[in-house]
């Protein structure tokens, strides 16, 4: 769709040309938000009279809107507020967030913008043992895709020779590709990427973009990103900007349309300069735009720019999409309902059926942990080789309390402490996949507690075996004793696992 510009009192107001005969099998999509601000407190002071906190905004006041087919970066340096303005656009930050966001012109609500949106976190995300196919096919079942749509994205991707490969064997470029592949799975119709390019070189990073590009344009999806120093062959990727610093928008627009609005003030781009470079120099650096008029000018001038351009843009979607404002919740109700997770049977099956197959990639840590379990268990058996019930006397019944003491112990604090290593590793995870509604926590508790269930059992009769072999608890050694031991000795071990999984496990 080609755009006209006016020149109009330093504002660039935008008009749809004339139709080339394009036309896109979804109703475009146009997210705007307005006046979103997020204050953080400082904390409570140690006092008895209660004192109001000091607060300080990490974003203010930004207003935008994207469109469907724009791929838009959010630039600014390290502090800017550039993960916070994507988390709060998405709806998906917990803290205080003031203002509105709009799909079509209409509110919506987080789970709405969840079953609308998808967003691909910085850090990669995903259990390294299972391969590519693995990993999307446990996602595809639990959000309720076919397998057709699963091998679509993986085409479209370009992950067919790596979809049989583990995840910690791939490249960083390809992890990425396997968060993005994650979210395109139900065909979401915007799409938020925090950093897609850390950690990855120049290549791998345009590779990136440049899907990312291709799913804005041929997919037709409003594609928002942030991006903290791209090169000049990235920036000319994205269609739109948004220049931030200290949480307050110093520029937002198109791409092209970047360096005649800082001409316009006086800041032409210097020959032979990296536009990237200049824009994150001006907002960045003390020296520009760090004092007071200059930042509340320029400021000023994007705000005002561009509620010209989002009043064009709403204009434009509505008169596109063949439809009137009445009719746009029909749109959000029915892309709402494009989505149906699996059931609670289903995600405890999924989640089982993850689990042991991470379990048997990891076998080896089990098999050393076992060992070194084994090496405790011969120790104390040593300890109390000597003890005869038969003999009596209070010495013998010392010794024998003193055994029972250290089984117990053993056991509860071995499996208890477990979970902090086992827990650490998950909780990122869950966080995520919780916080997504792909499975609901209980879901998650239920299947490592049955995980849980032949590793207590198991070591509990293999330790209390080792020390009924060795040390005589009773008179008369007897198989009833032994299977009375280990199992107390079992289901200890499992309330332990349960303790510890409570302190660890968001409520």
């Amino acid at each position: 769709m080609a755009i006209d510009f006016e020149l109009n009192d330093s504002i660039r107001i935008y008009k749809p040309a004339a139709e080339e005969g394009t036309t896109s099998a979804s109703s475009p999509v146009l997210l705007e938000w307005m006046n979103l601000s997020v204050r953080i407190g400082s904390g409570r002071t140690w006092s008895f009279k209660k004192k109001p906190a000091d607060s300080a905004y990490i974003l203010k006041h930004a207003t935008g809107a994207v469109r469907s087919g724009d791929l838009v970066a959010v630039m600014g340096s390290s502090g800017s507020g550039k993960t916070t303005m994507l988390a709060a656009v998405s709806m998906r930050l917990t803290a205080d967030v003031q203002g509105s966001v709009l799909i079509n012109g209409l509110f919506v609500n987080p789970t709405q913008m969840k079953r609308l949106s998808g967003f691909v976190p910085q850090f990669e995300i995903a259990l390294n043992s299972l391969t590519v196919r693995e990993h999307l096919t446990f996602v595809a079942k639990l959000k309720g895709v076919g397998r057709a749509q699963m091998e679509s994205v993986i085409n479209e991707l370009n992950l067919e020779q790596c979809a049989s490969t583990r995840i910690s064997h791939l490249s960083g470029g390809e992890r990425k590709k396997v968060n993005l592949a994650g979210e395109l799975l139900t065909e979401p119709d915007v799409l938020f990427c925090d950093e897609p390019t850390t950690g990855l070189d120049s290549f791998s990073a345009l590779a990136v973009i440049n899907t990312l590009r291709k799913l804005a344009v041929d997919s037709r999806k409003a594609v928002i990103c942030t991006i903290h120093h791209p090169t000049s062959d990235i920036f000319e990727c994205f269609s739109d900007i948004i220049l931030l610093n200290r949480g307050r928008t110093y520029y937002q627009g198109p791409t092209v349309e970047a360096t005649s609005f800082f001409e316009s003030i006086s800041l032409p781009l210097p020959i032979n300069c990296n536009p990237a470079d200049y824009y994150f120099k001006l907002v960045c650096d003390s020296d520009g735009y760090d004092n007071v008029d200059s930042s509340e000018s320029l400021a000023g001038e994007s705000r005002n720019r561009h509620e010209v351009v989002r009043k064009c843009q709403r204009e434009n979607v509505a008169k596109k999409s063949l439809m009137g404002p009445y009719q746009q919740g029909d749109v959000i109700d029915k892309l709402c309902r494009n989505t149906s997770h699996a059931c609670w049977p289903s995600q405890l099956y999924l989640l089982l059926h993850r689990g042991i197959l991470d379990s048997i990639r990891n076998l080896r840590e089990y098999i050393i942990v076992t060992f070194l379990f084994l090496i405790t268990s011969i120790t104390i058996s040593a300890l109390y080789f000597h003890i005869d019930p038969a003999t009596g006397g209070q010495t013998s019944i010392q010794d024998i309390r003193g055994a029972l003491f250290l089984v117990v112990c053993e056991l509860l604090y071995t499996l208890s402490y477990s979970v902090f290593y086992v827990f650490p590793r998950d909780l990122p995870l869950v966080r995520r996949e919780v916080g997504e509604r792909t499975y609901r926590l209980s879901a998650y508790y239920a299947h490592r507690a049955l995980l849980t269930v032949p590793k207590a059992f198991f070591e509990s009769f293999l330790f209390v075996g080792i020390l009924c072999g060795c040390v005589r608890f009773t008179a008369v050694a007897g198989a009833a004793t032994y299977v009375g031991m280990a199992t107390v000795s079992a289901v200890a071990s499992l309330l332990a696992v349960a303790y510890g999984k409570d302190l660890l496990l968001p409520s």
